[in-house]
């Protein structure tokens, strides 16, 4: 999920409170403070060169239990925190405890032991990390309460853009400034990778797991959300304070807030399992009871009392709550939003002999969301293109997020990779965990549809970027492991491994490693070794090849058909440069009334094997399709001949036998008719994706296609269930621009889809711009997505001032990716009917979006809109016979504006943006005067 830069940082200082005892300081500081507070002393760390390979980060101190209570500075972006962390030595003595805590205020510093008895300690921090020296070593026997009372400053930290997560402050203050009048203010975190060391202090890896309270203070009107249960709510005056209880081990990533003005809606699950899982504490905080933070005056033994059991019930399975917080105007979509959360719960716990291993299951939306969403433990996060209306869910649903996110609940939070070189555990999974979704709940050829897209974009991202290992040692920061290789590559292999085990050794392997790895954290070695275990057979080769080599295997096969006996030689051979692969091939072979597969193992380069005639009454050569389940992790050279694939297709009984043979036969649509009838049937195929492949690969201009088919296009395009394949449908009609079609395409803009309504709308543009132009002030009034795109771009070409009203009234309403075109199209309508007024108005708009939007592109096309307004007015300043005694006004008002300009890109910290500014002229790049 991202790309982070850490930056050492030297001489770091920080103010601490005197309640650290004068004693401490003079026999550490040797020297006596008599001042409010205390200066930190300073850390010098020497850069190192990076270890190649990643280690899993050594244990010295383990985190048993932390009770963290927060509240928040709204204005200044700021967490008032106070901890108590219950921890031990691991295994050996130390005499020093180290905390990661990013860009933190400390103002009180205790350490005690179990008799209440202070600790003497030599604090230092580095922005980064909380070193306490303490006065004597502690052994593994001692337990360890910490208190701390801190300031956290997330919006201090420098922001480290990575790929899949675009900053890492950890905690995120949204429109607390109340300057976006339709985005709700709102508070949320962001723990992963090892971020939320940002707001409480921890240890931030993936191999420190403990139990945790988290009370919040928050507006009386606002709701929270946390991991875990909320056990109390106290009013006080105009806030109140929540207390959230996670009683199972996790580790600090998995953390998280929510806070805002949401509307909860709830649900139930009543599934039941016939077995549960269980776990050994190993010292771990158990339950809301088995920790009392105070120290026992009564309590003889020389450690906290901690109660704990050698195994408990995981969780009560009758009526857990499943609970979905929206912003209240998508609440009554809540349940069409997230809707088979819990068939998915009672599918993933039964399918894997797992209950559900949490007390509740909750899931949020909220805004500027720094990536997709976030699997935290008992309450995922979602960015808001979750949240949508019916008419945005009959475009795409939210069965692939919602299903990933929650298979992470086992695969991530039960049991959590050891380090981020072992990612595949948690990303890997979460993605094949879609894949068995969409097996169940939609059946085979939704499954391979899924498998089929996942391996094209697994291969692709190998072409053009990199095909590294799964496991890799190598990575320069976390953010490069979430990538295509962890997730796409990573669900395939699982699907192979899946299939060479099969089904009853496979998830008998899976029960087992989340049931011995239960709330504890582990490495592809441990994996391999439960899958051993259970499946009896030796799977070191396949981990070595699959998980900790690289690449992918490319096979050219080719046929030779005997005439005299009907039987068919199948020769493979492994293309890829690098080592050869390892592994199992099927192949589907038909001959008459007669299918059959055979697996053969490839072991060499060149593999060759014969098939005789499996149907004695056929005439015909055996029919060959190779990897018919889809198993086959790499590429495939079929070099069968044209009408073999016609034939596959027609006799297919799954989307992958009919997917491949007509993409092998694309190319050759053009010169050979029978490929040409074969893809204008497949519009008629019963699977929906079939029949989209087949409307997008045909060359409609070409052989009179579109004339072959024309009545049955239009059949489609008002009948089909699936929006994609009508909008294709409508796209096609619309690119012939045959005006007898401007009645077809007025009834399509009133389509359930907003996408059909807005491709529709598209092109009756294109044939009757005044019809469309009249169309728009209908459509406006439900107009998102594509919709809502088109008509501000036909605004933009062809509106009147009058529609300028339209621009204002939405500038607000839309966000992001959509927000960035609406400023481009604003932006061309007001240079076309500038008016002072309407023009400082959305002058002030631009100002707003370039200097505080947090989407990067919005930045970007607020300045260019700002650029060509101040050309707009220079070229009416040099307008001949224009009145000049405004002249020096409108010269002012020009310079005004480029000197805010200017002011705004001096404070812009985007590379993206800046560089795009580069090009734009407005910004020239510092020259180093090194």
């Amino acid at each position: 999920m991202k790309t982070i830069h850490f930056i050492f940082i030297f001489g770091c200082y920080i103010m601490m409170s005197s309640c650290i005892s004068q004693r401490a300081v003079a026999t550490y500081m040797q020297q006596k403070q008599t001042a409010a507070n205390i200066q930190l002393s300073e850390i010098k760390v020497t850069p190192q060169i990076p270890n190649k390979h990643k280690i899993i980060p050594p244990k010295v101190i383990d985190i048993l239990h932390s009770d963290i209570e927060v509240k928040f500075n709204w204005d200044l972006h700021q967490c008032i925190g106070k901890e108590k962390i219950i921890l031990k030595p691991f295994m050996y003595e130390t005499d020093s405890i180290v905390l990661d805590a990013k860009s933190m205020i400390f103002h009180e510093i205790k350490i005690e032991n179990s008799q209440r008895k202070e600790i003497l300690y030599l604090p230092s921090y580095n922005k980064k990390q909380l070193t306490l020296k303490l006065e004597n070593k502690i052994s593994s026997n001692d337990t360890i309460l910490l208190t701390l009372r801190y300031t956290a400053l997330p919006d201090s930290l420098v922001d480290e853009n990575g790929k899949a997560i675009r900053n890492n402050k950890g905690l995120y203050f949204v429109n607390t400034k109340k300057d976006e009048p339709f985005k709700p203010t709102q508070l949320w975190t962001q723990g992963e990778p090892e971020s939320n060391s940002c707001w409480f202090p921890t240890i931030d890896k993936t191999n420190e797991k403990f139990t945790s309270s988290i009370t919040i203070e928050l507006p009386k009107n606002f709701t929270s959300l946390s991991n875990g249960k909320l056990v109390s709510t106290k009013f006080d005056g105009d806030t109140k304070i929540d207390k959230w209880v996670n009683d199972k081990p996790m580790p600090a990533y998995l953390h998280m807030m929510a806070v805002g003005d949401f509307n909860v809606t709830k649900d139930n699950w009543n599934g039941k399992l016939d077995t549960t899982i269980r776990y050994r504490i190993e010292n771990k905080v158990s339950s809301e009871s088995a920790v009392d933070t105070s120290i026992q005056q009564d309590t003889p033994s020389d450690s906290l009392h901690i109660i704990a059991k050698d195994s408990v019930p995981m969780i009560e399975t009758n009526g857990m709550e499943v609970s979905y917080y929206l912003e209240p105007s998508y609440a009554q979509n809540a349940r069409s939003i997230f809707k088979n959360t819990v068939e998915m719960i009672d599918f993933y716990s039964n399918k894997l002999g797992v209950i559900y291993p949490w007390n509740k299951y909750a899931q949020v939306v909220v805004r500027d969301y720094v990536s997709g969403a976030m699997e935290n433990t008992s309450a995922t996060l979602h960015g808001d293109f979750v949240q949508k209306n019916n008419r945005e869910l009959v475009d795409n649903s939210n069965d692939d997020i919602i299903a990933h996110e929650l298979f992470h609940q086992w695969f991530g939070d039960l049991v959590t990779c050891k380090t981020w070189s072992h990612l595949v555990l948690n990303e890997g999974f979460a993605s094949f965990g879609e894949l068995l979704w969409y097996e169940y709940k939609y059946g085979k050829d939704a499954a391979q549809k899924k498998g089929y897209e996942s391996l094209n974009r697994y291969i692709n991202y190998a072409k053009n970027y990199s095909d590294g290992p799964l496991i890799n040692y190598d990575y320069k920061n976390p953010d490069d492991m979430f990538n295509v290789i962890t997730y796409q590559k990573g669900a395939r292999v699982l699907q192979l491994l899946r299939s060479e085990l099969g089904e009853n050794a496979f998830f008998a392997g899976l029960k087992s490693y989340l049931t011995n790895y239960a709330y504890s954290s582990a490495d592809i070695d441990d994996f391999r070794k439960e899958m051993e275990k259970t499946s009896g057979r030796d799977l070191q080769l396949f981990f070595e090849q699959w998980f900790l080599n690289g690449g992918h295997p490319i096979i050219d096969i080719r046929y030779d058909y005997k005439d005299s006996s009907h039987q068919l030689m199948i020769q493979i051979e492994q293309k890829q440069n690098g080592d050869l692969f390892k592994f199992p091939l099927s192949f589907k072979v038909s001959q008459g009334e007669v299918s059959k597969t055979y697996t053969f193992q490839i072991n060499k380069k060149i593999e060759s094997f014969n098939v005789s005639q499996i149907d004695e009454n056929a005439n015909s050569y055996p029919n060959v399709f190779v990897d018919p389940d889809g198993n086959f992790l790499g590429e495939i050279i079929d070099n069968k001949p044209f009408y073999n694939h016609i034939l596959t297709y027609n006799h297919a009984t799954s989307y992958l036998e009919k997917v491949r043979s007509l993409q092998n036969i694309v190319p050759l649509q053009n010169s050979v008719d029978t490929i040409r009838f074969t893809l204008l049937s497949a519009i008629n195929d019963r699977i929906d994706d079939i029949r989209l492949k087949a409307l997008e690969w045909i060359n409609w201009n070409e052989h009179d296609n579109f004339n072959q088919v024309k009545d049955f296009l239009i059949y489609i395009a008002n009948n089909d269930f699936n929006a994609k394949v009508r909008a294709s449908a409508v796209r096609i009609i619309g690119e012939k621009k045959d005006s007898s079609f401007i009645d077809f395409l007025i009834k399509h803009t009133k389509d359930s889809s907003y996408t059909v309504a807005g491709i529709s709308l598209k092109y009756l543009y294109q044939l009757a711009p005044f019809i469309a132009l009249s169309e728009c002030q209908y459509l406006e009034k439900d107009a998102k997505g594509e919709l809502f795109n088109q008509i501000t771009n036909i605004y933009s070409e062809s509106g009147n001032e009058n529609n300028l009203a339209y621009f204002f009234s939405e500038k607000y309403k839309i966000f992001n990716a959509q927000r960035a075109s609406f400023i481009t199209n604003f932006s061309k309508l007001l240079i076309k009917y500038f008016t002072p007024n309407q023009s400082q108005e959305a002058i002030r708009y631009f100002l707003e979006r370039a200097e505080n939007d947090t989407y990067s592109q919005v930045r970007i096309n607020a300045f260019r809109a700002l650029k060509q307004i101040n050309i707009h007015k220079e070229f009416l300043l040099n307008q001949e016979g224009v009145d000049t005694s405004p002249i020096l006004y409108f010269r002012n008002e020009i310079d005004n504006l480029n000197t805010k300009i200017q002011e705004i890109i001096q404070n812009e910290k985007s590379k993206e943006v800046l560089n795009a500014l580069i090009i734009e002229g407005m910004y020239k790049e510092p020259v180093d005067s090194n």
